[in-house]
Formats: C-alpha cells, sequence, structure tokens
C-alpha cells in the first residue's frame, strides 16, 4: 500500500485485512520510489490520485491496482436528515481523512449543528459521549465510546472485489500486497 499520509495508510490496511484476510505492508511513495525492490513479488495498490508517481517503477507483471474510495452521500445525507441541532464528531487516526471530512460535510453542518474532529492516536479510547452522533474510520469504529456512532468503510465495495479478484487471478504462493 502506497500511501503518503501514515494514518490513512493504516486506515486502508486494516481495511483489506478485515475484507480479505491479507497481510499489507505500507510504505509512502518517497520511500517506495527510492527502493524499487519493495515492488518485487508484490502486489501494489495506490489510491486513484497518487497513481501517476508509480508508473515508472511499479511491475508490468502485476500492475498496480488503483484504490478507489467510497463517496460520503449516506454520510452527508444523515447529517442534513437531523431535525435539531446536534453535535456532530468525526474520529479518525488520519489526519486527512479529518481535513477531508469537514470539507465534505460543512454544508450539512452550516450553522445549525457544531463539528468536532478528534485524531485518535494508536492506544487511545476517546470519550465522546457529548456528541451526538461520531462518524468513526475502520480503526477507531471500536474504540471510541459515544452514544452513536457511524462507521466510514475508505475503500469502495467494488474496489476491495476487483482488489480480491486481482489476487485470485495472480494467486502466487507466499506473494506479499504492498498497500
Amino acid at each position: 500500500m502506497v500511501e503518503h499520509e501514515p494514518g490513512l495508510r493504516k486506515i486502508i490496511r486494516a481495511e483489506i485485512y478485515a475484507a480479505l484476510g491479507k497481510r499489507v505492508d505500507g510504505c509512502s511513495p518517497d520511500q517506495f520510489l527510492k527502493s524499487p525492490a519493495l515492488a518485487a513479488g508484490a502486489q501494489v495498490i495506490v489510491p486513484e490520485y497518487a497513481f501517476h508517481l508509480l508508473e515508472p517503477v511499479a511491475s508490468s507483471d502485476w500492475p498496480p491496482i488503483r484504490l478507489l474510495f467510497r463517496t460520503a452521500d449516506a454520510h452527508l445525507k444523515f447529517v442534513q436528515n437531523l431535525r435539531e441541532p446536534s453535535i456532530i464528531a468525526v474520529a479518525s487516526a488520519s489526519k486527512i481523512l479529518l481535513k477531508t471530512a469537514r470539507a465534505v460535510l460543512a454544508s450539512a453542518v452550516g450553522r445549525q449543528h457544531s463539528f468536532r474532529e478528534v485524531l485518535v492516536g494508536a492506544m487511545e479510547r476517546p470519550d465522546l459521549r457529548g456528541a451526538d452522533v461520531v462518524f468513526c474510520d475502520s480503526l477507531t469504529i471500536n474504540r471510541v465510546r459515544c452514544k452513536r456512532k457511524l462507521h466510514y468503510q475508505l475503500i469502495s465495495q467494488e474496489c476491495m472485489r476487483e482488489i480480491a479478484a486481482i489476487l485470485e487471478l495472480f494467486a502466487v504462493p507466499n506473494r506479499r500486497m504492498k498497500a
């Protein structure tokens, strides 16, 4: 898994492991470009927005998989449908996911609701019972204490199915995944 931001990399790795039972290694694009040997015998997975960075390095035998994220349409609609002023929080292990959530939810939060971002460290179990609803990523969903939490799974279902199909198609014993 090749991704700039360590928190996002951890979330992606966790989601692939949870869905497919495959151990996933991760690194930044800089690390990957400096050490092309990381691609040897590995299936490289990279978010679509960074795909262009890896084209000169990736193995032609196993082309990199473009990682596609889910939309947040359902979460946005949930906030839009809140009838009472509410405290809405997003808890994540990723700084970039928090920044993106703030931008995506801004119009729905508006002046009616309050918004809070919570960056959750590896060993933290934040108490967010003061929030009316907390959107959690795949790493924080089981650690956040709150009244109501909703899971935001980052990788789209279609993309996860594609990853599974490609891994099955190119199945090689002891093949590593670089996500």
